[in-house]
């Protein structure tokens, strides 16, 4: 079994670079949106022709039913949850951990 990956915000911008990045280094994603459903999806046949497997989840990571939900449906998949990259922090971090992440100087 591979190793997935949660990478949020991965239907566009920095996270579509994360997700796809990882997905050339061997690991399955799972693609998450708030909005944007077909970029998602545009995400998904992108890492697909990188020939890892995808999930997709459309939720608000704000909305705390929505993650209660999100934890349920995680527990009855069979994945290996190894890193969940999280858009929503503080864009600093981010900028530099990102650029870091795909190699960026």
């Amino acid at each position: 079994m591979n190793k997935r990956i949660l990478v949020t915000g991965s239907s566009r911008g920095i996270g579509k670079a994360i997700a796809l990045k990882l997905a050339a280094q061997g690991y399955d994603i799972t693609v998450h949106c708030r909005t944007g459903l077909e970029q998602a999806q545009q995400t998904c046949a992108e890492i697909h022709a990188l020939g890892q497997s995808t999930t997709l989840l459309q939720f608000d990571v704000c909305d705390r039913a929505a993650a209660n939900k999100l934890s349920k449906i995680l527990q009855t998949m069979v994945l290996t949850m190894v890193w969940c990259v999280m858009r929503a922090l503080p864009r600093i971090w981010l900028f530099r951990q990102c650029r870091a992440m795909i190699g960026i100087a």
